[in-house]
């Protein structure tokens, strides 16, 4: 991975693809898990805040990293990621997560290039 980015978006992408783990979990308690309830949304809500500031539209990326602008088909089911946080954030961020499911620390290996 190159940005810690990549590394959250690709570890949250791991948990929704994964049987092993309950993504729903994770978006019904964002509270808990991120410190804000809005880290993952649904396009139908990431729309309603860039219609009150355009500034917000860059700070979520897809799955797939991309932001809105980039995609050719926006769906309102089309889940979006709060990127705009510092590195030691995300590592938190992994880090609740990984004890909310109680993953080893040796589960998640993260190499930055």
């Amino acid at each position: 991975m190159k940005t810690w980015q990549d590394v959250f978006i690709r570890f949250l992408k791991y948990l929704r693809d994964s049987p092993d783990f309950d993504f729903d979990f994770i978006l019904e308690n964002q509270l808990e898990c991120f410190r804000r309830d809005d880290t993952i949304i649904k396009w139908s809500a990431l729309k309603e805040f860039i219609d009150t500031n355009v500034v917000l539209s860059n700070r979520y990326k897809t799955f797939d990293g991309k932001v809105w602008e980039k995609l050719k088909v926006l769906d309102d089911d089309i889940i979006f990621i709060h990127i705009n946080i510092s590195a030691s954030n995300f590592m938190t961020r992994i880090s609740n997560v990984m004890d909310k499911f109680n993953m080893p620390s040796n589960s998640v290996e993260i190499k930055l290039k």
